[in-house]
């Protein structure tokens, strides 16, 4: 699903009043998925929001 980032990234900040997560190697493209779930939704992404779960635990980074 292709989004406009930097709608999302405004309509997160006016939603909820922070930007949003900028985690390390984390694709454009799953962070908009994210968030765009987020603002449907109608809650923050949870601080301790997962976003390496798909990597296999014996990567190596």
């Amino acid at each position: 699903m292709k989004h406009d980032f930097d709608k999302l990234f405004d309509d997160y900040l006016d939603r909820f009043g922070v930007p949003p997560p900028a985690p390390a190697n984390v694709s454009r493209a799953y962070r908009c998925e994210v968030i765009a779930r987020a603002l449907a939704d109608g809650e923050p992404v949870p601080e301790g929001f997962d976003w390496w779960g798909d990597v296999p635990d014996d990567a190596v980074a």
